[in-house]
């Protein structure tokens, strides 16, 4: 199982996360002061592919016996234009600012979770979910405590909820990042390959 992009994928995916977020925080100049779990999933892959490109460029993939080499630097990448996060609540009019979850909120998930069941141990929701859509409310009305906002979120209409929840939905579809796909002449056939960042990713047999 893993996270959206490759970021997780096979092995042991929390380790293999860990891994690769220490990796790009110790190629970060500190002058820079940037950690990289506060950057969106798309941005952390990016990066990944970035660092594997300083030292080698060739991706090797083996394909029905045969050896093919793809360049990372001739990999699609799509930025992200300008985005709306502002929105105002259909019916009760309250303005609400969204964001992208980070790799650490989506890497948090497990013991934010536990420690939300601590706090609030009458919750009967599904609290992975209630906490992903704070994780992505960056203020609700005037306010940026994830306590009040929970509790605003627990006063909203059934119209307000569903509204919200689409508003969260369209902005995690946002289409940008690395593309980690490459189109292929194989055996005289056009084929698509999807790309993945494994625990080989670094290691020159790859």
């Amino acid at each position: 199982s893993g996270f959206h992009r490759g970021v997780l994928t096979q092995y042991n995916p929390v380790f293999m996360l860990k891994s690769a977020i220490d990796a790009l925080n110790n190629c970060i100049s500190p002058e820079d002061n940037i950690d990289v779990y506060d950057l969106v999933n798309a941005d952390v892959v990016y990066l990944l592919y970035k660092l594997r490109s300083m030292s080698d460029d060739c991706l090797n993939l083996e394909i029905k016996g045969k050896q093919y080499t793809v360049k990372i630097s001739d990999l699609e990448v799509k930025y992200l234009d300008e985005y709306n996060t502002e929105i105002t609540l259909p019916e009760s009019k309250i303005p609400v600012r969204l964001k992208l979850q980070t790799i650490g909120d989506i890497f948090g998930l497990s013991n934010a979770r536990d420690e939300f069941m601590r706090k609030y141990p009458e919750y009967r929701g599904d609290a992975l979910n209630t906490i992903s859509i704070l994780n992505s409310i960056d203020t609700f009305g005037t306010s940026v405590s994830s306590e009040h906002i929970r509790n605003g979120l627990e006063q909203l209409s059934w119209k307000d909820s569903l509204y919200l929840i689409q508003a969260i939905e369209d902005l995690n579809k946002l289409d940008f990042g690395i593309k980690e796909q490459v189109e292929l002449d194989v055996e005289g056939e056009k084929v698509t390959i999807p790309l993945q960042i494994t625990e080989q990713f670094f290691r020159p047999t790859i």
